[in-house]
């Protein structure tokens, strides 16, 4: 909606400053949150509320001095963030993304605190409201034919009340503070959570498209920006969404699994979780790949047309390393964290430098090569570290029968998708791309008999859904 409002070179503009916004926060938290969750939740879990106080204390403490810093390394350095904002000079433009960036930081503090506690529901309350005004003041901008100083006029606004609406929840909640006590005296432990949480934190950064777009806004200016943060959204939303809330999963799994059955049933849930994770890449990145175009067009606009094909570019990188967050998560289950957060910094490292080598050189495509590269490199490590010195065996025969079924069912409906204009039928062969890869994933028995019986314990039994799943099980290897 914002997108089609302001076309490709105010909303670069708009993008860069919610990128921007987005980098101060997480120079801000720095893993801060990650340690509140960890160690409120364990003291909390321990009925200890004193200790869980203090170490609330300790940590809003390091946050305030991390907001001085990093607000004052921005201030300084405010003529080179390539900030542009219309008529609004530069270092007003900066400050006023610090003050939404310190706004938020604040709330996503105190929403990791209400989940130390055990309280999930305060942050989708209020991302639920935000995001409901959030798309009635941007209706009435597109239909007023507003600029760019409204959009973000209702960024700054909703920033603001991210941290007014989590102090209420809170307040209104079962959570009690005592901020009389003295602040956690942190143990070496502690320190270092948050140092390798930190590491972690801005590792992702670096690895999260952030050279790529500020490289693409000082070389090629706002509109190619724009254009790659459209793409780089759409891919997102097509595949991280969906990997990041099955890893989720997968770590209380492999917990139980631990459980019941020690190593070895680790081992079979993270090889099982990577067959899974692998087939769902492919499925996801085929039918992005058809609706890429007609999405756009309907979405976007003309202008943003270049931004499909980076779509497509992005979703079949991601796609073909989904399965990164399993191996990843392996990893840290098997006491390897500090192996995962040296493999994140290596990949980074790789993807800053092709990113500085080509980006100036190839713009927009320059920045999806650059991402690609990254992300495909940080695949390469994590896999191998997962299985070099592990029994985690992977069949590379079921991988490659899969990645030519995916191939022969790209190929297929690419020539029918070539001969078509009309859009409603591009948007169908997604569809159809979706159900030729999946029967093909069955006739050619990508699934074995223990994946059908898997898949029945989820249905009702008697439903017709079970029963062809009984049907494949005895059809199955």
């Amino acid at each position: 909606m914002t997108a089609r409002a302001l076309g490709p070179e105010e909303y670069g503009r708009f993008a860069y400053f919610v990128w921007l916004t987005g980098i101060i926060v997480v120079f801000i938290i720095n893993g801060i949150t990650v340690t509140l969750i960890r160690f409120i939740s364990e003291s909390a879990g321990e009925n200890d509320l004193d200790t869980a106080s203090q170490q609330e204390k300790w940590l809003r403490n390091t946050l305030w001095k991390c907001i001085l810093v990093t607000s004052g390394l921005c201030l300084i350095s405010y003529r080179y963030l390539g900030l542009e904002i219309a008529a609004i000079p530069a270092a007003l433009a900066v400050a006023l993304a610090i003050i939404c960036a310190i706004s938020k930081s604040i709330y996503i503090f105190d929403v990791s605190k209400a989940k130390g506690y055990g309280n999930f529901n305060i942050e989708p309350r209020i991302s639920t409201f935000l995001a409901m005004l959030i798309a009635v003041l941007s209706g009435i901008a597109l239909y007023a034919k507003v600029g760019l100083i409204y959009f973000i006029i209702i960024f700054t606004l909703t920033s603001l009340l991210h941290p007014l609406l989590s102090f209420y929840f809170i307040k209104n909640s079962d959570i009690n503070t005592n901020h009389s006590l003295p602040a956690y005296q942190p143990d070496a432990s502690s320190r270092n959570h948050l140092y390798w949480s930190a590491l972690l934190c801005l590792v992702a950064l670096s690895t999260n498209r952030a050279v790529e777009t500020y490289i693409l806004n000082l070389n090629f200016g706002s509109s190619v920006v724009g254009i790659f943060i459209v793409a780089a959204t759409l891919s997102r939303s097509a595949l991280e969404l969906v990997s990041v809330g099955l890893n989720a999963v997968l770590m209380p799994v492999l917990g139980n699994g631990l459980g019941e059955g020690g190593d070895d049933k680790v081992r079979n849930i993270t090889q099982r979780a990577i067959k899974y994770m692998f087939f769902i890449g492919l499925l996801l990145s085929g039918c992005s790949y058809f609706f890429a175009d007609p999405l756009v067009l309907l979405f976007y606009g003309d202008s943003f047309k270049d931004a499909a094909l980076a779509f497509k570019i992005l979703t079949l990188t991601g796609g073909f390393t989904i399965t990164s967050g399993v191996f990843g998560a392996y990893l840290s289950f098997t006491n390897r964290q500090q192996n995962r957060a040296m493999i994140s910094l290596a990949g980074a490292i790789i993807q800053c430098i092709v990113a500085a080598a080509v980006v100036p050189l190839y713009g927009l495509w320059g920045a999806v090569a650059s991402t690609s590269i990254g992300t495909f490199a940080t695949f390469a490590l994590l896999a191998h570290s997962s299985t070099r010195r592990s029994s985690l065996a992977l069949s590379i025969k079921h991988f490659v029968s899969i990645f030519l079924i995916f191939v022969f069912a790209m190929l297929v409906v690419n020539a029918y998708y070539l001969q078509l204009s009309n859009i409603t039928l591009k948007i169908l062969s997604g569809l159809w791309f979706g159900i030729i890869f999946i029967l093909l994933s069955i006739i050619f028995k990508y699934w074995q008999k223990a994946d059908y019986t898997i898949l029945s314990r989820m249905l009702a039994p008697g439903t017709r859904s079970s029963k062809i799943v009984s049907a494949l099980e005895k059809y199955s290897p």
